[in-house]
């Protein structure tokens, strides 16, 4: 990324920084919430502890307990605390919820653990009783092939591997198809044909899906918090993450952008985020006034997926909104490192790149200035024609 002054995350941190209110809860619900928004962080995991701490042994909702200590477990995990991570997962374990898809998820979450330290023969296990406990289960079954995977057992790996591909997962159906050279789609297609869970769960979330296109978004929402339940039942956590994404684009679209922070949080911060679920989490992070926060989630959704339309475009959508602003307001140094870096984000914008050469222009940074306008003309040649007095001016200059 090229600036005419300092560091373009830094431009933004002194510009947009605005003050942090300190944020309080007063229950463990409250608290609960707050952490989520902070994905899995060192200020996640203070929150659950504040959870924790109003939680009483009095209290009915067991099921806040266990959402609590998986999710600091999450994050302790995430921070590479590991023992403390360990611990969160065997209290919830020994806590014996009723609920058998608590339970599994407990061991499935112990044996990420055990994956992460080394001990991977223990992460088989652990995710063999997760999904004995709770059948289908298929956060536990990827996992496993995965690691039997890493382990050498690869005929085991490939037969999890097609199993999760039946149950509807497409990763598994690419795994196949490039690690093995295997191609399941006709047996995906096949299986999911004859689960009649699997088509009544996805037939309610078409049903959601068609309500967005009407743009009746809160019925759409309601529903999606059924559908991702009923996907819940099948631990299909790539159909959730999509479901959460989807839930955060209808929060945008309602202008409600805390809660679209925190279904954009769940998706970004899970195993199977996307481009589009970095999207929306940028996009309520920036409507909600924190522009910062914006451009970090532009520039990590970038690098992860360098062919993620969805994000290159938001990331382009911002700068050139913030560079159009600046250039406005005569502050050229600005507006060149903004309109460059929308420029970085689609590579095809010729406007953005001719902006950027028009505010090194203006900042007599000339040498800077002819660099856009030559890629503004590489671009469109027609270009050339408006350009030319510039470039000549600027070649002149430069010389």
């Amino acid at each position: 990324m090229k600036s005419l002054t300092t560091s373009l995350l830094l431009i933004f941190s002194l510009v947009f920084s605005k003050q942090v209110f300190a944020q309080e809860c007063i229950n463990a619900p409250d608290c609960f919430l707050l952490a989520t928004q902070y994905g899995n962080t060192a200020e996640a995991v203070a929150w659950y502890d504040r959870a924790l701490g109003y939680w009483t042994a009095g209290n009915n909702d067991t099921t806040l307990l266990y959402d609590i200590y998986s999710g600091r477990g999450n994050a302790h995990q995430s921070l590479k605390d590991y023992t403390k991570a360990l611990q969160d997962f065997n209290k919830l374990i020994q806590l014996r919820p009723k609920d058998k898809r608590i339970l599994s998820v407990a061991y499935t979450s112990r044996g990420n653990v055990m994956d992460a330290t080394g001990n991977e023969k223990g992460a088989v296990a652990s995710y063999t009783k997760s999904i004995e406990i709770y059948p289908p289960n298929m956060i536990a079954l990827g996992n496993r092939a995965y690691t039997n995977y890493r382990l050498g057992e690869k005929d085991q790996a490939i037969a999890d591997f097609k199993l999760w591909a039946e149950l509807g997962s497409t990763r598994a159906l690419s795994i196949l198809y490039q690690e093995f050279q295997i191609d399941w789609l006709e047996a995906h297609k096949a299986a999911l044909a004859k689960d009649e869970q699997w088509q009544k769960f996805n037939a309610e979330r078409e049903r959601a899906k068609a309500l967005v296109v009407e743009e009746k978004y809160q019925e759409a929402y309601e529903l999606y918090i059924k559908v991702f339940d009923l996907f819940g039942e099948r631990k299909d956590a790539e159909a959730q993450c999509e479901i959460n994404t989807e839930q955060a684009y209808i929060q945008n679209q309602l202008k409600d952008y805390r809660r679209a922070i925190t279904w954009g949080s769940r998706a970004v911060y899970s195993s199977y985020a996307t481009s589009l679920a970095y999207t929306e989490l940028a996009t309520a992070h920036y409507m909600d006034g924190n522009k910062v926060k914006a451009v970090e989630l532009c520039q990590e959704g970038a690098e992860k997926f360098p062919n993620g339309y969805e994000i290159q475009g938001l990331g382009n959508w911002i700068f050139k909104k913030e560079a159009y602003d600046s250039y406005i307001a005569k502050d050229y140094e600005r507006s060149y490192d903004y309109y460059y870096t929308a420029y970085e984000y689609n590579n095809k914008d010729i406007e953005a790149i001719k902006y950027a050469g028009h505010s090194a222009y203006n900042a007599k940074a000339y040498k800077a200035a002819l660099d856009c306008y030559n890629i503004a003309v590489n671009i469109n040649p027609a270009a050339r024609g408006e350009l030319q007095q510039y470039i000549d001016y600027c070649s002149s200059m430069s010389n």
